[in-house]
């Protein structure tokens, strides 16, 4: 099991999010709980090399796998657009 810790961005995107969206993405953050790389999981690569992207309908959450700390760091929660990965 992996311990998911939200930073201050990706909890200020939540609040933001209507309430059907916002279930769906509290879902795909427990499934982050019990296998990081489950589901529609992308590494990234460039600048963020070492970072996830999860695809949750029209969101993206970007996050970082600690697994010697069993940690997985939501860096951010983002609306997908062409500039969400800029």
């Amino acid at each position: 099991m992996f311990r998911v810790v939200l930073s201050k961005r990706s909890e200020k995107a939540l609040k933001r999010m209507l309430q059907p969206e916002r279930t769906r993405v509290f879902t795909a953050l427990d499934e982050l709980n019990i296998n990081p790389l489950s589901g529609d999981v992308k590494a990234l690569r460039g600048a963020r090399a070492g970072s996830y992207r999860k695809r949750v309908g029209n969101w993206r959450m970007l996050f970082v796998i600690e697994v010697d700390r069993a940690l997985v760091l939501v860096t951010a929660i983002k609306r997908r657009t062409s500039k969400t990965y800029s």
